[in-house]
């Protein structure tokens, strides 16, 4: 159901951003957007809990947003993400939590919502190729585009043992390179 009601958001979304010639981060930023997806609220006393929702958004495009949330929840349901499923082992599950820890750093330090980048299935099928010798990236989003140059290409390189994650006084996670190199990413929220 959430992610009908995404689906929807993100084309009125599109729709509005390009009627007024506005980038579409100006009409809905991405985190409140995947927000109302997961809560899809019905009425504007439950939209102006979402946490993001300015208060200027909440009077020029609430019923709008509302509009959109009602149209997903109507809709068929979307069939799930195509893409082999990954053989999760056991072992692959650390794994796959320090990859999330990665990406996890990055949208934060771009500002998005971690949704946005990746999807924990994503990330299950990138660590299960990565272990395997030989075998192809596999052909996820997180790899491509915009993802593959915010994250995406740290992530094989850290799944290959070229990077590392540590966390710095004031527990700011820091991506290491072999050669030494460091990146601090985002502080944690609240600080």
């Amino acid at each position: 159901m959430a992610r009908a009601v995404a689906r929807e958001l993100a084309a009125w979304r599109e729709r509005t951003a390009a009627a007024e010639d506005r980038p579409v981060g100006t009409v809905l930023a991405d985190a409140p957007l995947v927000e109302v997806a997961k809560r899809h609220p019905t009425s504007l006393p439950g939209l102006e809990r979402i946490r993001g929702i300015q208060p200027s958004t909440l009077r020029r495009r609430g019923d709008a947003v509302l509009a959109a949330v009602e149209r997903g929840l109507a809709a068929d349901p979307l069939p799930a993400a195509d893409g082999e499923r990954p053989d999760s082992s056991p072992p692959d599950v650390p794994v796959i939590a320090l990859a999330e820890a990665l990406v996890r750093s990055r949208a934060l330090d771009a500002g998005l919502a971690y949704e946005l980048v990746a999807t924990r299935s994503e990330l299950a099928q990138i660590v299960s190729a990565a272990r395997r010798t030989g075998a192809p990236e596999p052909s996820v989003r997180t790899l491509r585009g915009w993802r593959r140059d915010l994250v995406g290409a740290e992530l094989l390189d850290l799944l290959a043992g070229r990077r590392s994650l540590a966390v710095a006084p004031g527990g700011r996670v820091v991506i290491a390179t072999s050669d030494g190199a460091r990146h601090a990413g985002a502080p944690p929220q609240g600080t």
